[in-house]
């Protein structure tokens, strides 16, 4: 273990750098290689159980190091995320390792792993595929067009192929492995890196020589409430107050609706309080729509349900169609087994669980701009998980909209990791997308995933308040082959890496 130890320590911190911030997106295909060179230069003179503790210890710092904020709402529930989640990778590495001794190459073992892996995070206990590797390329627009074919694991196939190539030369280099399989490595990362780059080029040529059919103006109100204040019924109407100062400030641009992010409306605007009457008062004023989120509740089989919701408030003061949220955060917004397990709720800040929503709904918008504009809600965490955005894609949304509140993490990594990956899921419907925050990351990115507007104060994104005005493009609509097919390519690998293990399994019993 102490001569594995110093490659884990090594690419433990090139993953925890690759991601945002500070985003050095380049070292993505090269930070794994230190330990996979350490664990695979000589594999006959470490054990299985060394290689699976110095995968783990990899694993748990790097988890920990690009995910601590979330111990700003709950700490233990950071700590059991992290080391539940370096359990899988370490499963996942070890067992590309122990396929490599069994003869299979490190260019199929490892990215079949890997996205093994990616597909377990994503789905297991509703998911939380937050570290996809795919995110760390956000910046390099051409080469994540290809997440409109395969979604962000796409991307990740391509850096862990290229990972998997330098591992192996380093091997084959220092006479630990021959050159052949070095060799097919390098041809399939090149062949894989060469494809995403000349199709990106292509969808973004042909992207950029569609004309829009209409757009909308539109703006984000960032109020930046602290979490103490937001949730203090006491500075409800202080709350408010801010918020009505950068709708009236967004007003005089002339836009078509505003925006304000998730729960923002202090108590519940049905109960026509102090929230309705702020509220009503300034569309009026205004003139101008609001598209909101807010705390809503509802009376089902004898029960009172509590949603996280997001409707449009009209000119005429009345309220649209709400749309419910339906992929709930564990321990943040509901409580696995609370019935069963009620001390579960000692490791969660919330006092009560929402339920989660049964469909997609569109919140349509008529303007005499733009004519009817169908906006498809991501509240909070929905725009990590691709599917979300196919669902909303797929229910006729022309822009992709996530209300969120990030306050939470303050200027943390996390509201910076939360703005890459959310870019994603334009690129995955080619639709624009919109994100309106209570702290910030504020902004918009069209079809390419390319942000094109971005609240920011002499570079700083977080932790500050004001409002972002934005001309949206509208085009004519269409589905790309991820939002038809989804995540396709995460079940491909996943047969790919069980047919090699069992496989593998059967070469060695009939050795």
């Amino acid at each position: 273990m102490t001569a594995l130890l110093p490659g884990a320590v090594c690419s433990a911190v090139l993953m925890t750098v690759a991601f945002p911030k500070p985003a050095l997106w380049f070292l993505a295909p090269f930070a794994l290689v230190p330990l996979l060179f350490a664990i695979h230069r000589k594999p006959a003179a470490v054990s299985c159980a060394r290689v699976f503790a110095a995968c783990y210890a990899c694993a748990a710092a790097w988890q920990l190091a690009s995910l601590w904020w979330i111990g700003y709402v709950t700490i233990a529930g950071m700590l059991a995320l992290c080391l539940f989640v370096a359990l899988i990778v370490a499963g996942a590495l070890t067992l590309s390792w122990w396929l490599t001794r069994r003869g299979v190459p490190l260019w199929l073992s490892l990215p079949a792993a890997w996205m093994t892996y990616e597909a377990v995070v994503s789905y297991l206990m509703t998911g939380f595929p937050w570290l996809a590797l795919g995110y760390t390329w956000q910046p390099r627009t051409a080469a994540i067009q290809i997440a409109d074919l395969a979604g962000v694991y796409g991307v990740s196939f391509v850096i862990i192929a290229g990972t998997a190539a330098v591992t192996q030369l380093l091997c084959a280099l220092t006479g630990s492995s021959p050159f052949r399989p070095a060799v097919t490595a390098l041809a399939i990362a090149g062949a894989a890196m060469a494809g995403s780059l000349a199709y990106g080029a292509a969808r973004l040529g042909e992207l950029d020589r569609e004309a829009p059919e209409r757009s909308i103006a539109l703006a984000c109100v960032q109020a930046n409430i602290p979490s103490n204040v937001k949730h203090d019924p006491r500075l409800d109407a202080d709350v408010l107050r801010r918020h009505a100062y950068w709708t009236c400030e967004a007003a005089a641009s002339n836009v078509d609706v505003i925006l304000w992010s998730e729960t923002a409306l202090p108590g519940y605007f049905h109960e026509r309080g102090l929230s309705y009457h702020t509220v009503t008062g300034l569309v009026r004023r205004t003139g101008i729509p609001l598209l909101t989120g807010m705390a809503t509740y509802d009376y089902r089989n004898g029960a009172i349900t509590y949603h996280n919701s997001a409707c449009i408030i009209g000119t005429n003061a009345l309220p649209g169609t709400a749309y419910d949220k339906m992929h709930l955060v564990v321990f943040g917004e509901y409580v696995p087994f609370e019935k069963y397990l009620p001390f579960l709720k000692l490791v969660t800040p919330i006092e009560g669980s929402f339920s989660a929503g049964s469909r997609p709904v569109l919140l349509e918008l008529d303007t005499a701009r733009a004519g009817r504009v169908s906006f498809g809600p991501l509240i909070c965490f929905e725009d990590v998980f691709g599917y979300m955005a196919r669902l909303m894609a797929s229910a006729g949304a022309d822009i992709l909209v996530n209300l969120t509140n990030d306050g939470w993490f303050r200027s943390s990594p996390g509201p910076y990791q939360h703005a890459a990956l959310s870019t994603f899921r334009a690129v995955e419907t080619r639709r624009p997308l919109v994100r309106a925050t209570n702290s910030g990351v504020t902004l918009a990115a069209d079809r390419a995933g390319r942000i094109t507007h971005v609240l920011t104060d002499a570079g700083r994104r977080t932790e500050l308040a004001g409002m972002l005005v934005a001309d949206i493009p509208v085009h004519a609509p269409r589905t790309t082959f991820y939002a038809a097919h989804g995540d396709w390519f995460l079940v491909l690998s996943c047969i790919v890496l069980v047919a090699t293990t069992i496989a593998a399994c059967l070469r060695r019993v009939q050795a």
